[in-house]
């Protein structure tokens, strides 16, 4: 664009649709005030209609291990399976009796990241999505992780 008078709406608009980009993409970064009871709310065992589920630790090693396997950016896009979060926390296994017994524990650490509302089905798909929730929570727990336990940041992925 020329600079002068006669371009300002043009000047006005690209602005304006700068600054509302900005601000969405701020708009999912957590409030550091509220990472406290975040965490704390994770940290709480929670009750669903059938069954209670357990709570979340972040100084857990594989509590953390399965958050950053969900956060991983090749499953931002199109979400993920039970067996892709199977493959990066297991080992591979040639007895079946092993593999089934792996798909079964993977489904039951995503039912408590879903009785947490960190992660939400993909309708009509046998994949699941991080939530917006989820993603606030998890990237806080994550870099307090990290943060915290500096022994721990070199097995960050």
């Amino acid at each position: 664009m020329a600079k002068g008078v006669s371009n300002m709406p043009r000047y006005r608009e690209v602005c304006l649709a700068a600054n509302r980009r900005y601000l969405e993409a701020l708009s999912v970064v957590p409030d550091p005030g509220q990472l406290k009871e975040r965490i704390q709310a994770i940290g709480q065992r929670i009750q669903t209609a059938s069954r209670s589920h357990r709570a979340l630790n972040p100084a857990n090693k594989h509590d953390i291990e399965l958050l950053a396997t969900v956060m991983r950016g090749e499953f931002q896009l199109q979400g993920f399976r039970n067996a892709d979060i199977s493959a990066h926390l297991n080992t591979p296994s040639e007895d079946a009796t092993e593999r089934r017994r792996q798909r079964n524990r993977t489904g039951r650490l995503l039912k408590i990241l879903h009785s947490h509302r960190l992660i939400a089905k993909i309708p009509r798909t046998r994949r699941w999505k991080v939530t917006n929730h989820g993603q606030a929570i998890m990237s806080s727990m994550l870099t307090v992780h990290y943060d915290y336990y500096p022994a721990n940041k070199s097995n960050r992925s």
